[in-house]
This record gives C-alpha cells, sequence and structure tokens, in this order.
C-alpha cells in the first residue's frame, strides 16, 4: 500500500533490484488477490530501454541519453563478468542488445575523466603493508578492499567511514576485507575517506571511478583486457548520464 499509484490508487507499485548482468533477464512479477487468486507479467530492464528509445520523443534529452547509458552498460559488463566467473552469456544470464561500438576515442575520453581518481593510501603510523581493491556490480556497487598488515603485527584492524564503523573481517589469506556497499549510479564518482587503526592510524582514499582508472591504465592481460576496459568506460558514461539527468531531469 504505500506503493499505491497516488493519483488512480488502484494500482500497486514494488522494486526489483537487477544485478548489473541481469538487465536482459526476465522478471517474473507475481500479484496475489482475493481468494486464492493471482495474476502474473514478465518484464525486464531491457524491454524498458527498448521502450524509451523506441519513444524518445515522449522523454528527455538526458532521460534518452540515461537510458541508452544503462544499455551501454548492461552489453559490456556481461562479458567482463562472465570472463571473471565463468557465466555463459545466453545460459546463464540473457544477452543483451549489442551497443554503440567504443571507439579509442570514447575509451579515452573515459580514461581522461578519471585521472584524478586513484586510490590513495595514507599509511601514517599504522602497520598495513599493502593495500587492493576491487568493484562488485550489483544493482549498486560496491567497493571492496583488502589490506594485509606488516608480518610482524598480530593486533586489531579497525576500519570506519565518518561516525559508521565498517566490518574488517579476516580471509583465510590473512588479509582483511572491507566493503563500502550501496552506492548509487550519481555517487559513483564520490570519494570516501576510509580510517584505518591497525598499530596506527592510516587513510584510504577511494571511489568507484578509481577501479575505473586503475583498469583504464592497465597493461595487464586480463586487468586490462578489451572486456574489461569497455565495462569500466560504460561504468563511468553511466554515472555521468546519471549526474546529468539529477541535475536536469527535464534537460
Amino acid at each position: 500500500p504505500n506503493c499505491m499509484n497516488p493519483s488512480s490508487r488502484k494500482y500497486y507499485g514494488f522494486t526489483c533490484y537487477v544485478n548489473s548482468v541481469e538487465m536482459a533477464d526476465k522478471i517474473t512479477a507475481v500479484l496475489y488477490y482475493g481468494d486464492n487468486k493471482k495474476t502474473s507479467e514478465e518484464f525486464a530492464v531491457a524491454d524498458y530501454i527498448k521502450a524509451v528509445q523506441s519513444n524518445a520523443q515522449m522523454y528527455s534529452s538526458n532521460a534518452v541519453k540515461l537510458v541508452k547509458s544503462i544499455a551501454d552498460y548492461g552489453h559490456y559488463v556481461q562479458p567482463f563478468l562472465a570472463n571473471n566467473r565463468g557465466w555463459i552469456i545466453g545460459w546463464d544470464h540473457d544477452e543483451m542488445a549489442s551497443a554503440n561500438v567504443y571507439s579509442p576515442e570514447i575509451l579515452e575520453t573515459a580514461r581522461e575523466a578519471v585521472a584524478e581518481k586513484a586510490i590513495v593510501l595514507n599509511k601514517g603510523d599504522s602497520e598495513i603493508d599493502s593495500v587492493s581493491f576491487s568493484l562488485y556490480l550489483d544493482s549498486k556497487t560496491s567497493i571492496r578492499i583488502y589490506l594485509r598488515t606488516n608480518e610482524n603485527y598480530d593486533g586489531p584492524v579497525t576500519a570506519s567511514l565518518g561516525d559508521k564503523q565498517l566490518d574488517c573481517i579476516k580471509q583465510n589469506d590473512g588479509r582483511y576485507k572491507i566493503e563500502i556497499s550501496g552506492i548509487p549510479a550519481h555517487e559513483l564518482s564520490k570519494t570516501f575517506d576510509v580510517e584505518l587503526d591497525a598499530g596506527g592510524e592510516a587513510h584510504i582514499l577511494v571511489s568507484a571511478m578509481s577501479y575505473v582508472h586503475t583498469v583504464m591504465n592497465s597493461e595487464d592481460e586480463i586487468l586490462g583486457s578489451p572486456e574489461a576496459k569497455n565495462a569500466m568506460a560504460s561504468l563511468y558514461y553511466y554515472y555521468a548520464a546519471s549526474m546529468a539527468y539529477k541535475e536536469n531531469p527535464a534537460g
């Protein structure tokens, strides 16, 4: 009832959180009503994208650009995640329709846009030896930070973000994992200042765009693969389009 249509009060709505790789997958929505009655309908993010693009004149320019960026992101993230997780596109997940081909110039524009977003570790007087990180591309992006302490340090490790205490979970390989979760599209460039205490104070400055920066500047065969660079570039353009829409929905 909290999602009832306010004008007609005849329709109910609910939210389905869709993973980035699931944009072409069908979601079966089932409404139960009356005495053991139900009705269902299938939807997909790809269906919404197609509807907007087919009726672009009904939407603002920024809305159409945002939807296009979502389509590109959904398309390019699939082979990237499939390579990393062993998925078969078309089997494990329905394939997103082909998107515009990213030229070298488009990739370079994305690389230049995140030039100042590299992750920064200020070790201070802490016992932290090294830090690595990755992105988890769920319905809202998450940053996963992994830190390793000096070999002779066996004391506690804690992390916080402002007033919020972050879980600092020790992994089997001895590293500690910290996660900043639920980052919406328009905050993908937001820099988080993670305060650490590991025998002394340290800080990590990081954003989702930090990982885009890492990939776009990598010459590693896997980390900097064409699939990875296309996926990270599409994430940047998704962020840019979401910001443009947020600032001017009617533009």
